[in-house]
């Protein structure tokens, strides 16, 4: 195994009835993407073995949104890569309460995933802290 992923959530002070929805949703996409072929790791939460990363190059530095997707793609040519059904990471709301949930995975990361697939590049030149 060269590297794994797990699930994500808001914060739970934080944490809406939304939140609880697309988390569920983006989480079993990326779990049920795995066998299927599609290996999608998130950049929130990701384990990977040094001697697997030192391998594939690391990052794709030039990529702006999406990398942590193409780390895990690029990591599964070399090594199993598996989501861990039974781990969650806690994190912040601030990027989707900001953008909102159906404009940042529609438009932004399926935008960025459809330029770096047909294109072989970023859409976006930056890719903005959100505090």
């Amino acid at each position: 195994m060269v590297a794994v992923t797990c699930g994500l959530r808001i914060y739970k002070e934080e944490e809406l009835l939304r939140d609880r929805f697309w988390h569920w949703w983006m989480n079993n996409a990326v779990r049920w993407a795995i066998p299927f072929g599609a290996r999608k790791g998130k950049g929130e939460c990701q384990i990977v073995r040094r001697s697997a990363f030192e391998e594939i190059g690391g990052y794709e530095e030039w990529i702006v949104a999406g990398e942590d997707c193409n780390l895990f793609e690029r990591l599964a040519r070399i090594g199993t890569v598996r989501y861990l059904s039974d781990l969650e990471i806690e994190h912040s709301p601030r990027r989707f309460r900001k953008i909102g949930y159906c404009r940042l995975i529609f438009l932004i990361y399926l935008r960025e995933s459809l330029s770096l697939l047909l294109r072989k590049r970023s859409h976006l030149d930056e890719w903005h802290p959100i505090r």
